[in-house]
């Protein structure tokens, strides 16, 4: 079975007993499936105010019966597709009752949440599968529980919506990548010390790489009297590897800065042991978005005011040549992902390969988010990044208040003089 105009995604091997043809009204019996189905073309002959009982009533006056007669003759067939606004209430229940009788399986294929809420009410003998990207995947979960994860891909949406209208990307460039250390080292406790003073916390999230070694400028004794006790410390993203393994950003950053400052150990979040030293980057994924959901409970980290996702103080990003930022890859999936916070990868096309990482709209969310790059290497992405190349992940960053990038002259050297 191929989908109409998507020769990329279909089933293969599937003998369901029936012919999936769209001739109209046509309905196909096996032993154990049957399905009646209006075609869309079918449906789009109807008027707003006519149900498909009583288009065919109108069609033919001779049928025996009253319309509650012919709901109930429809509904035996199991399923009419596509039913929209034309179909009442009681023809959508009378549907959902003739398949809770029905013994064999059913395939419904439907947009209307009333007709897959009666459907599905029954966990242990429904399952719900979603069509996206070209690609079916298993829901696990209830159908209530689809629909609200739907609720926040479409509040993250109107968020990103709203916030790549209103966010200006800035940028900063300065001679050489010690420079740009040492005024990231000053933005940073410029932040901190304002929330420490405004919330009594600072929510930092660090990624990987040559920034980590950046922060040791925080050491320094012209920051002294940074409020360190406050500081709560988040990963945008993490190799799923031993905490110990060379490529962990937690023991990257625990060996060049966090052994040097007198933060909590309990203030600083890495991923789970257990997933980590197993590999297991799904549930690594899952445990960390549980803890940052209790941790906004217990009012440590904001909520964005509309989208309801978790909003950073500050978050210190890295890009790589390809323009990826976090753990969010161009052209992989992840970067579209907008319902959960934490995501993970198995497949990343830059080693150790599974990886978690947050998502955009909650790397979005932020309150600052500051881009540091540095080398001629990642000088044709940064030109790509100002030249609004979406497909670029790190094209996509905004911020509330203030999404900057900190740049030195090599990686800025692509630039045109105009920006």
């Amino acid at each position: 079975m191929v989908y109409p105009e998507r020769l990329d995604f279909k089933l293969s091997d599937a003998d369901l007993g029936i012919d999936m043809g769209t001739r109209v009204g046509e309905v196909r019996r096996s032993q154990t499936l049957r399905i009646g189905r209006y075609s869309q073309h079918f449906v789009n002959q109807l008027k707003m105010e006519e149900t498909p009982v009583h288009y065919l009533l109108r069609l033919h006056p001779d049928q025996e019966g009253d319309q509650k007669a012919v709901r109930a003759k429809l509904g035996k067939f199991g399923l009419q597709d596509e039913p929209k606004n034309h179909l009442d209430m009681q023809t959508i229940d009378a549907l959902a009752d003739a398949l809770d009788g029905f013994k064999g399986g059913v395939v419904l294929v439907s947009h209307d949440s009333r007709l897959i809420s009666r459907v599905c009410q029954d966990e242990e003998k429904s399952e719900i599968w979603v069509v996206k990207d070209g690609t079916v995947t298993f829901f696990q979960g209830t159908f209530e529980e689809y629909k609200e994860e739907l609720k926040r891909e479409i509040k993250a949406e109107n968020h990103m919506a709203s916030y790549s209208a209103n966010t200006k990307r800035e940028k900063k460039v300065f001679d050489t990548e010690d420079d740009v250390a040492k005024a990231m080292a000053e933005y940073t406790f410029n932040l901190s010390k304002k929330f420490c003073k405004k919330r009594g916390y600072f929510t930092i999230v660090l990624s990987g790489g040559d920034l980590v070694l950046w922060l040791k400028k925080l050491l320094v004794p012209e920051y002294a009297d940074t409020e360190w006790s406050k500081w709560h410390v988040f990963w945008v993203d993490e190799r799923v590897v031993p905490l110990d393994d060379k490529d962990s950003n937690y023991k990257q950053t625990l060996d060049s800065f966090l052994s040097e400052v007198p933060i909590p150990t309990s203030n600083i979040y890495a991923i789970d042991q257990n997933c980590a030293a197993l590999g297991d980057a799904k549930g690594a994924a899952i445990l960390y978005e549980e803890c940052i959901k209790r941790l906004v409970n217990q009012n440590i980290i904001r909520t964005y005011k509309s989208s309801g996702f978790p909003q950073f103080d500050l978050q210190l990003l890295g890009m790589g040549p390809d323009g990826h930022m976090a753990s969010l890859f161009p052209g992989h999936y992840q970067i579209k992902e907008k319902a959960s916070l934490v995501t993970y990868i198995t497949n990343s096309p830059k080693l150790p390969p599974k990886r978690i990482t947050f998502t955009l709209p909650v790397i979005n969310c932020a309150s600052y988010n500051l881009m540091a790059v540095c080398g001629e290497a990642q000088a044709d992405a940064v030109a790509k990044v100002f030249n609004d190349d979406f497909n670029l992940p790190s094209a996509r960053l905004s911020a509330d208040t203030q999404a900057i990038w900190y740049l030195d002259k090599a990686a800025a050297s692509e630039l045109p003089k105009c920006l």
